[in-house]
């Protein structure tokens, strides 16, 4: 009975994995994916090294596929930023396990603000877009608005899909897997 316990939740992981980098690849409306809920998911459902590897995991595969599907830079001085904020992202879920879910859709806008006012420190320091001055850096982070609405948003909606409980309380999955 464990056996078959562990491989659901085995197949259930594959599932959202395979889901985040399909979404990536398929779907990319710009901050609107799941990895931001992924990495809050994890880290309330796994411990914190595996949240934090879950998480690691899911990106860096879609960003190979990204790169193998569309040609785009599987890395660069932007993964140190989005891929050490994603991690953080797994220790909060782990440090929030307990809270009811529902809190996730509360706080879920401010931890997006923080993830993207963190993730957009790379544009300016690290490229020639901005100049490396006060006024470069309001710039920066000016142009960087709209995808601070669609990641808001996008964050919600998959926050609301991984931590419904109509989901994953018997109508997809049995409920022992979470």
């Amino acid at each position: 009975m464990k056996s078959i316990m562990k491989h659901e939740k085995l197949l259930y992981y594959a599932l959202i994995l395979a889901c985040t980098i399909f979404s990536r690849s398929f779907f990319p409306i710009p901050g609107a994916n799941p990895l931001f809920a992924v990495a809050l998911f994890s880290g309330v459902k796994l411990n914190k090294t595996r949240a934090i590897i879950f998480s690691l995991v899911c990106i860096m595969l879609s960003d190979i596929s990204l790169g193998i599907i569309k040609g785009y830079p599987m890395f660069g001085s932007w993964s140190f930023f989005t891929y050490s904020g994603l991690a953080l992202l797994a220790l909060v879920g782990h440090c929030l396990r307990k809270v009811n879910p529902a809190w996730f859709l509360v706080i879920s806008p401010v931890l997006t603000t923080l993830f993207w006012a963190w993730t957009n420190l790379d544009p300016w320091f690290f490229s020639t877009m901005y100049p490396h001055n006060l006024a470069g850096f309001g710039l920066c982070y000016l142009m960087a608005v709209p995808f601070l609405k669609t990641a808001i948003w996008g964050n919600l909606v998959w926050l609301a899909i991984l931590f419904s409980p109509r989901i994953f309380k018997g109508v997809v999955c049995k409920p022992s897997l979470l």
